[in-house]
This record gives C-alpha cells, structure tokens and sequence, in this order.
C-alpha cells in the first residue's frame, strides 16, 4: 500500500491489531494505534471494538474500560495503554538494535520511521467529539467484558444504553447477559431476558438454551437442566457437543443412569456421538454401581466409533481402579489391539489400578515399561507408589519413589505427604521426618498430633518448638490435642499452649489467643519471648492496648529484654492510637543504649510522618545518615560507607511515605554531591514505586540508563513504565 502511495485506514490496521492479539501480542497491538494518531487516522468504531476484544482476552479489563470511556468523548491516550511515546522510542533506537514492534512500523507502512515531535497530526475535527457507539458488537464486548470482569451493574447499564441508543440487540447479547446474570445467582432474571428475548423477535439458538442450562446444572438444578435441554428439541434446534456433555456430566454426578440412558438415545437419533469427556464420567457411574456389562457395552460402543485420545483410555482404566477392579486391562488390550500407543496417562492408570489393590509387582512392570518409551510418569502416579510402599511399612521402598518424586522434579502431594510422616512419625526416625519437613512447603493436619508426641516421647522441646513453627496453619491439631489432654486427665504442656497462642495470635484471634494465655499461667507454666511476642503483635491488631502493656512489661522481666520485632511493634502501636510520646520514649530508650537499628528509625519515622511531624522524621533521617547504619550488612559489601547509609535511608523514605526525602537523595546525587552508584538508583526507584509514584520512578530510571550506557530493560524499569502515568 505504501509502495503505491496509498495510505492505509481503518481496515487493515483492525485486521492488524486482531492478529496481533490472537497471537497474545498485546504490546504490538497496541503499537499499532500509535502509528495511526502518527499517520492522523483516529479509530472508527470497528477498530475500537477489535481493541476492546484484544484487551479483553488478555485480562486487561481496567484498561479496555477506560479505553472505551476515551474513546466516546473523542480521546484516544496511547500514553495511558503502557505505549512509550515516539520521542522515546526514538531515543532508545539510538543505542539498542530496532526492535520487532519497530521494524513492522517503519517498514509495513514507510511511514512513521522518522520520529515525530508530536501527536498534533492527529485529524482535530475527530477529537473531543462526543460518540455513542452504533454498532451491536461494541456493546456486546462491553457487556462481556464487565462480565467477565465481575462487574454486573456496569453490564446492565451498557444493556440498558443499547435499548435506549436504539441498537437492535442480537442473539449473543441475550445470550451474554443471560449467562451474566444467572452466573451471579439471578437465574429468574436470567429466564426473564429469555422471555424478553422472544419478545423483541430476537430468536434463541442452541448457546442461548445451553447457557441456561448450564447455569441450572452448575446450580445443581437436575429437574430446570433437563427441562431446557429438552426445549432445545422443541425450538426444532438440536443440542451441540457442548449441551451433551453439560447435560450427562451432571446426571453421571447425581448417578441417574436411567436419565443418562434416555439422553444417550436421543443424542444417538440426531447422529450425535458421546462428547469424549463424558466416557470416562459414564463408565465410571456403571462401575461404582456394579454394572460392569453396561459399562464394558458402552466403552466397546464409543470405541468403535473412534476419536478417543490416549488420555480418555487412561481415565477409563482410571474408572476401574477406582473401584479395585482389573477390568481396565481390557481397555489397554483394545488400544494395543487398533494400533493407539499408550502414554504415560494410561500406564499411570494402570500402575494407579494395581496399586489400590495393594499389588507390588505389577505396578513395578509398567514403570518399568514408562522408563522404555523414555517417559516419566506423572506426579499421581508417584504418590500412588509411595502410598503403596509407605502404608506396607517399607521404609526404604517409600523413600525412595519418594526422593524419584522430588528428583523428577515434581512434588509430592498433600495425601503422600501425610502417608509419608504417619510411617516415619510411628517408626520414630527423627531425622527422615525433618527431611520430609524441610521439602514440604505445608504439613497435612491429620500428621501433626502423631509427630508431636514422637517429639515429646523422646522429650525434644525444642524440635516440637520447630516443627510448629514450620505448620503454622496447623491450629486445629493443636486444639484437638488439647481436648485430648484435657479428656485423658492430663495437662497440656508448653508445646501445646505455644502451639494454641501462636495459631491464634497469628490468626489474629486475640481473644482466643489471651485466653489460652491465662489458663498457661494459671498452671505456673512461663511462657517464652517467641509465644510473649506473638502475642504483643495479636493484642496491637486488636487494639487491644492495656493487654498489650501487660505483656509488654513480662517482656521486660526476661533477660536482655524485648527484641528488636517487640519493640518495633510497640513503636507502630503507639504511633497508631496517636500517642507519640510514649513511641518517643520507648525510642529514645533504644537510642540510649545503642539498639536503634533502622528497623526501629523507619519505625519512628513512619510515626512522625503520619502525625505530620515531617521535621522530627527529617532529624530521625539526618541521625540516620550521620550514625552510618547498616555497614556490615551483606548486601552493602563493596559499597561506600555513606551510598549505604544513603540507600537505607531512601528504603526508610519511602517506607515513611515522605517523597521529599526521596527527592532530596535523588538530588545530591545527580549534582553529584554524593557519587552516583546503581544500588542507590535501584534503592530510589523502588522507594518510587513504593509511594504510588510510577511517573518518577520512571524519569530515575531514564537518568539510570543514560548514566550507566545501560543497553537493555531492567525488570524494574518495564515495571515503571507499564504504570506510568505519563
């Protein structure tokens, strides 16, 4: 076109922007709106609506939004869709090679390449003219997107503009806001679009009855789901591969064979085959209720009729071993017999199969046969073997499909897990059962009391303390155990009462959490500065703060007294209840006896700056500066004393919300007051971002590239530059 001398519009570059995004390339769609304002081409309303469905496939529903909203009042803000302006891209042109998204702009069109200073080019009479859009799609894209989006009432009212702007709705923005409505419960309204739908002459097609029944299906609703299925037939329409597997996955799930019988022959009078995924569900209803000879005349039926892919065979072998049986070894001599290879699906199902049935060997046979084929079997797979060795008591045999587990780069699952400590935790082998635990990134429940008493049978206090605090979420073992205790006759220990006021002092349950605290006491049990701090953090969430200055002061009594968390905490629930001179007094204590690391300052810093102090924060940085905090840290090894103490104050800045102080570092070291150092840009940019200050974070990182000759994207600075307000 450009060879021609002919300037390209709207057409081709929709047709541009559409592939684009169906090749996931959001950036480069959106590029190519740039290169229209460039050329002076503003976006009619079909190339708007093709934008629209690309940000809107790629989740950016914020984004499409306000592009949308744009659009009608006559503004189209590339700046604001994450595109750098020419004047930039040019500069980085310059000293990187020209990039794809470049290269097709430039040379597609032959024009463009040379950068222009300015927008202006863009046609004036099309900007800030108000518009509505005339066309069906663009509101049927916008109901989808605030659909998918979770935003019902901006769907409604995009519905409700259409009606009033005239636009004749079709049968995908019935369809749409039916599925809308019914997917957020409103399943009357969701029948009466339907009526209305009628109403308007609008007439429903197969996805319009499907998506209504989809919704009474999910809903549970077998009577209503059976109902628009069979209105389907009525309309004189016929169900689709979708409907069928809607319709028999959900009465395979409430095992109503006779129902699911009577759909199958219907599907087989309009020539309709099984939807593949619903073999497997169908097969699995006969055998869980004992009718094998329907499930082997049903399975042989679908296989004659072909078109079922190795995985489906494994899951139908799968729907056998569910129940024990070898039957699924039938399954596998029918796919040898026509020729389909199995996979590491089907013998996982097979090796799954003989495994529930407590089988040693065979399980063995056909991993070995994985391993031929160069295969690996899936991580269900391994956890069966696992199971299978661990529940015999096989010690080693556990251990090792165990670490096979872990060495294929997989990981054990949740049932393998608790399969795993049950056995080790009975045999007592300390060492493997902290083996297991440091691999594992959340202890099942159901292994916490078993473990627990191997550790305190053998009186290891201290790794009962560990184990707990590596379970966490673990508070309703702890509970059982205690009402266990408490019905045997017996005290709860400090483990326990440790793991009951951790639980609910992390979980925030202050109540809960003093309570236990109490009983503790009442049985002369001390508590310890990891329990008594858990606790201080518990009661400040609260508010709670005469609890907090109770237990504050039985900090105090231990020896060293609060660490530096217990007092930081004090600091921010001091600053919060706005008593600021007993933060000050609990911090110029610290400050006395040396202990103000800069935890504590950002702590007090933070306190200043939400009272408004804004000058004793600055002295608190100013001391900070002077006292050259953090030089033996390890991330600062090679650096200047005074870049470290700059970089940490930055870090205090910015957690303190006081942007002039950023600022201020910025430009000492742009005047070159203090050296220039990339540690302190990075330091400045997150402090940027930190403060909800993207558009500064950006320019830092722009001096950053210029300074240094940095040739490439940092992670950070394409984080910046996406958020830009600029």
């Amino acid at each position: 076109m450009a060879k021609d001398g002919v300037l390209p519009a709207n057409d081709p570059y929709s047709m541009l922007i559409s592939e684009f995004g169906k090749a996931s390339l959001v950036s480069g769609s959106l590029l190519w709106i740039k290169h229209m304002k460039v050329c002076g081409i503003f976006l009619n309303e079909v190339t708007m609506n093709t934008i629209l469905n690309v940000l809107k496939d790629a989740g950016e529903f914020d984004l499409a939004d306000r592009f949308y909203k744009d659009w009608c009042v006559g503004k189209v803000d590339v700046h604001s869709l994450g595109v750098n302006d020419m004047n930039e891209f040019g500069a980085e042109s310059q000293s990187k090679p020209i990039s794809l998204m470049h290269f097709l702009s430039t040379e597609l069109f032959k024009i463009g390449g040379k950068k222009s200073n300015s927008d202006a080019v863009v046609l004036p009479e099309m900007e800030n003219v108000v518009r509505k859009p005339q066309l069906t799609s663009t509101y049927n894209s916008m109901i989808d997107l605030y659909g998918k989006a979770g935003r019902l009432t901006d769907a409604v009212e995009v519905f409700v503009a259409l009606l009033k702007a005239g636009v004749a709705p079709d049968t995908s923005t019935f369809s749409t806001m039916i599925h809308i409505c019914g997917s957020h419960g409103n399943l009357t309204e969701a029948e009466a679009l339907l009526n209305k739908m009628e109403e308007r002459g609008v007439s429903p097609d197969t996805i319009t009855y499907t998506t209504l029944l989809s919704l009474y299906a999910k809903a549970g609703n077998v009577d209503a789901t059976l109902q628009w299925y069979w209105k389907i037939r009525k309309a004189g329409l016929f169900p689709d591969k979708v409907t069928c597997m809607v319709v028999l996955n959900m009465l395979c799930e409430k095992q109503l064979i006779q129902k699911v019988e009577t759909v199958l022959s219907e599907m087989e009078k309009c020539n309709l085959n099984v939807p593949e995924h619903s073999v497997p569900r169908i097969i699995r209803m006969y055998v869980s209720k004992g009718l094998f000879d329907q499930a082997r005349i049903f399975f042989e039926k679908c296989h004659v009729q072909g078109g079922l892919s190795s995985k489906i065979y494994g899951a139908i072998m799968d729907a056998y071993a569910k129940k024990g049986l070898f039957a699924g070894l039938r399954t596998f001599e029918l796919m040898e017999r026509v020729g389909l290879k199995a996979n590491e699906v089907v013998y996982g199902a097979l090796i799954n199969g003989f495994t529930e049935a407590g089988r040693t060997e065979e399980p063995l046979h056909y991993y070995r046969k994985v391993e031929e084929r160069g295969g690996l079997p899936n991580a269900k797979t391994y956890n069966a073997l696992v199971s299978l060795y661990a529940e015999a008591g096989n010690v080693d045999a556990a251990l090792q499909w165990y670490w096979k587990i872990r060495n294929a780069g997989l990981f054990p699952d949740v049932v393998t897990y608790r399969v795993m400590l049950n056995m080790l935790g009975e045999k007592q082998l300390i060492q493997e059962v902290e083996t297991v635990l440091m691999e594992m990134e959340k202890c099942h429940e159901n292994c916490v009391p078993k473990i627990m008493n191997m550790y305190l049978s053998k009186g290891l206090l201290d790794q009962a303390r560990i184990f707990f605090k590596k379970c966490p979420g673990l508070l309703s073992d702890a509970i059982r155990t205690n009402e266990q205790m408490e019905r045997a006759g017996l005290k709860a220990n400090e483990v326990v009462y440790g793991a009951l006021i951790n639980g609910f002092a992390e979980a925030g349950r202050a109540e809960e959490a003093l309570h236990y605290y109490r009983n503790m006491k009442d049985q002369g049990i001390r508590a310890n500065q990891i329990v008594l701090t858990s606790l201080l953090k518990a009661c400040c969430k609260r508010g709670y703060f005469e609890g907090a200055k109770v237990i504050y002061e039985s900090l105090k009594k231990f020896e060293g007294g609060p660490d530096i968390v217990a007092f930081n905490i004090m600091i921010s629930f001091y600053a919060s209840l706005g008593i600021i001179s007993e933060a000050k007094v609990t911090f110029d204590n610290l400050r006395q006896k040396g202990q103000a690391d800069g935890a504590i300052c950002a702590a007090m810093m933070e306190a200043y700056s939400n009272m408004g102090m804004v000058n004793e924060a600055a002295e608190v940085a100013e001391e900070m500066r002077q006292s050259v905090l953090l030089t033996d840290h390890e991330s600062y090894k090679g650096s200047e004393p005074d870049i470290v103490t700059y970089t940490y104050l930055v870090d205090c800045y910015g957690r303190a919300n006081m942007v002039e102080g950023m600022k201020r570092i910025y430009g000492l070291m742009r005047f070159h007051k203090i050296e220039a150092n990339e540690s302190l840009y990075d330091a400045i940019m997150n402090a940027y971002r930190n403060v909800n200050r993207p558009d500064l974070a950006k320019l830092v990182s722009q001096e950053k590239r210029l300074r240094f000759g940095s040739n490439q994207y940092f992670q950070s600075d394409i984080e910046s530059e996406q958020y830009s307000e600029y």
